[in-house]
């Protein structure tokens, strides 16, 4: 007699095996053949927008990705670091597609309970099965992220409303409430969790993989000083507002690559007269210095020589560690508009107060004030994470600014039809996007060089304040 597809010779039923796996970024569909993840990635967001093809006589027209259908133009099934939910099943062949539970989880556990779970929708995930009778199902691109702007986008599920095996049930955008919400929220120190059960088994079985492996995280030390608004006064920014906002967005934005944001406080700081440590912040409290302006610094509203007073005399734990001054007001201009934040590196300075544009350093910079930044009440969310953006990623063209890889035009209304990568999405673009955060904000950072010819992870992995 033959023996039956769905068991072994034995006569033993064939357990169902379930995997993440992520393909090359460059292949077009995933076959269920790749070896199993050894670590997840949250998404690079360089699919989520591009340019349309302009009709004769119009001008391209921007597009949201997350509303598409086709892998090829979908947020996540088209983000450089996509990944897939794989099942091999042979008791489900021939089904056409089976349903899997997925979650994040803070522990290394396929625990579903409180205390366990960081993230779980209980949005069903439909795999598809990869042929006619093959007992191997694969998910559409799945993306992991980090905060909750991201967290609440709706995505297309990559299946056609009129499918007529999943459509009426599965196809269209989809939120959280719904199935095949593609999307799941964790830590760059948590895992991603897969469940599958048929009615024929007794338990389930699961997958657990990390967020980034151990030795691909790494750490940014910075020490934080909040500069009163005169001798004894009150600090220039509260400091709940810092840690609520700038330290957060600070702490995802880099989070996102691996770099987990360490704030601390170097004891010859401390003990300079007029400083206090402060803590704020939750569930993450953060360590800021609060400190007297100089003798030389009349009040927090600094000038340039203020900064340079400020950074000669707060040294911090030395050149390879990062130091960010809140500061009320920052009297300098370019091209006769206030900055928000201003940061010094070997290969970025502004240019002369109230130049045209940002530049080249024109005059060396005191040793004393590289590898600071400074920013003022009225920032934005993301400008913190700027400015030590400037230092983490030093470039020379476009003022240290990212530009759209088109070969063509930087301009928001005007990159090639397709381009993924442009500028007003990146943190590091030239101006800011206003006080709202959302997924649109400029706060994302990618691999792949720009149009002056940068690459910013390239920059990120041999930079000398991460350790």
């Amino acid at each position: 007699m033959a023996v039956p597809k769905t068991r072994k010779s034995s006569g033993a039923p064939v357990k169902p095996r379930i995997r993440f796996i992520r393909p090359d970024p460059e292949s077009p569909k995933p076959t269920g053949t790749e070896k199993d993840a050894d670590e997840l990635r949250f998404g690079f967001w360089d699919n989520f927008m591009d340019f349309s093809a302009p009709l004769p006589g119009q001008t391209a027209r921007l597009q949201l990705l997350n509303t598409q259908e086709l892998e090829t133009r979908n947020l996540c099934g088209g983000d450089s670091r996509r990944f897939y939910i794989t099942l091999e099943d042979p008791g489900a062949a021939g089904k056409g597609f089976v349903e899997v539970d997925w979650w994040t989880a803070y522990a290394n556990s396929d625990a579903r309970v409180a205390g366990t779970v960081h993230d779980d929708p209980g949005s069903k995930m439909a795999l598809i099965e990869t042929g006619k009778s093959t007992g191997v199902f694969i998910s559409k691109g799945l993306m992991l992220v980090n905060d909750a702007a991201d967290r609440s986008v709706g995505v297309h599920s990559g299946i056609s409303a009129s499918d007529p095996l999943l459509g009426k049930a599965h196809g269209g955008v989809r939120t959280d409430k719904q199935s095949n919400y593609r999307l799941r929220r964790a830590g760059m120190f948590g895992f991603s969790v897969a469940s599958y059960q048929s009615k024929a088994m007794k338990a389930p079985v699961t997958v657990v993989a990390p967020v980034f492996l151990p030795a691909n995280r790494r750490l940014m030390p910075v020490q934080v000083y909040v500069v009163k608004k005169s001798k004894g006064g009150a600090p220039s920014i509260p400091v709940a507002d810092i840690a609520s906002v700038d330290l957060r967005v600070l702490t995802e934005t880099y989070e996102r690559h691996g770099i987990w944001v360490w704030t601390m406080v170097s004891s010859n700081d401390e003990a300079i007269n007029g400083s206090s440590i402060t803590k704020a912040g939750s569930p993450i409290e953060y360590t800021m210095l609060l400190v007297d302006p100089p003798a030389r610094v009349k009040d927090a509203k600094v000038t340039e020589a203020d900064m340079d007073t400020l950074a000669a005399t707060f040294l911090g734990a030395g050149k390879s560690t990062l130091r960010l001054f809140f500061v009320e007001e920052i009297l300098y201009t370019i091209g006769g508009h206030q900055v928000l934040g201003i940061a010094f590196s070997t290969n970025y300075k502004p240019a002369p107060n109230n130049g045209d544009s940002l530049a080249v350093n024109a005059t060396p910079i005191a040793q004393t004030t590289l590898g600071t930044g400074f920013v003022r009440l009225g920032r934005d969310p993301y400008t913190a994470a700027h400015e030590l953006g400037h230092l983490l990623m030093p470039k020379q063209q476009n003022g240290g600014h990212f530009s759209t890889p088109s070969g063509l035009l930087t301009s928001f209304f005007s990159p090639a039809a397709g381009t993924r990568h442009f500028h007003p999405l990146n943190l590091m673009r030239d101006g800011s996007a206003g006080q709202v955060e959302h997924a649109a904000q400029t706060k994302r950072i990618w691999d792949g060089s720009d149009d002056d010819g940068d690459s910013q992870h390239s920059s990120l992995d041999i930079s000398g304040f991460l350790r």
